[in-house]
């Protein structure tokens, strides 16, 4: 019997894609673009339809300017503090 549950203890990588991906103020066709991905590959990743590939997963994190880590293992106090390259902070 196998365990199909997608389950776990901390925040999931879609929703960290999905918190990254509003932080750095791209929409899921921008992000696609940027990672050289489909669009649907973000959207159904973030609504938690499909895994991704480890090496999707690094195109993503390239694509929005993070480590695979700071997907994968994601620590919530670095969301609230990052800002986009270039962007002031008020």
């Amino acid at each position: 019997m196998s365990d199909q549950s997608n389950t776990s203890d901390g925040p999931s990588a879609a929703k960290t894609l999905a918190e990254w991906r509003s932080v750095r103020g791209i929409t899921q066709v921008e992000l696609a673009v940027k990672a050289g991905v489909s669009v649907s590959t973000v959207v159904n990743t973030e609504a938690r339809r499909q895994d991704v590939t480890i090496s999707t997963a690094r195109k993503l994190a390239e694509a929005l300017g993070v480590s695979l880590d700071a997907i994968a293992w994601p620590d919530d106090e670095s969301l609230r503090t990052r800002r986009p390259k270039g962007s002031a902070v008020a």
